[in-house]
């Protein structure tokens, strides 16, 4: 309960000390746009591929996909993947790079990961949209 009242917080200050000018989104996750894609956008039910690194809000690596050479393939709109991953692929064309700051209840919510991902975790998404199968 206490992460989660610390929660805007710890965006807050993120976000100044990141020099991040962008504005959250309605759901309240953060897209960051780094390279635009120039392929195609991502429609409910299509296969697509993402490389991700994840980082708790503290900056540590938590898991990335580039450790397992190649990259997550998920159902989009199947609520297979987090909300705030799910919805930042939705803004993304492929090829597209972007980096997501995901407040708790977009990503694990009240479930702890582990040690360095405690329960009501902030989220720091790097994702590249590798493919799209429609």
């Amino acid at each position: 309960a206490k992460r989660l009242k610390e929660e805007p917080k710890r965006i807050a200050k993120y976000i100044k000390d990141n020099n991040i000018t962008e504005k959250p989104q309605p759901s309240g996750l953060y897209y960051i746009e780094k390279q635009a894609g120039d392929g195609d956008s991502v429609q409910d039910g299509d296969l697509v591929a993402v490389h991700y690194s994840i980082y708790n809000i503290d900056g540590q690596l938590i898991e990335s996909s580039y450790d397992y050479a190649q990259p997550l393939p998920f159902v989009y709109g199947d609520n297979q993947m987090i909300a705030g991953i799910e919805e930042a692929v939705g803004y993304m064309k492929v090829g597209g790079k972007a980096r997501i700051i995901v407040p708790s209840k977009l990503g694990f919510g009240d479930i702890k990961i582990d040690d360095n991902l405690p329960a009501n975790s902030i989220l720091i998404v790097d994702l590249e949209l590798v493919e799209i199968r429609k």
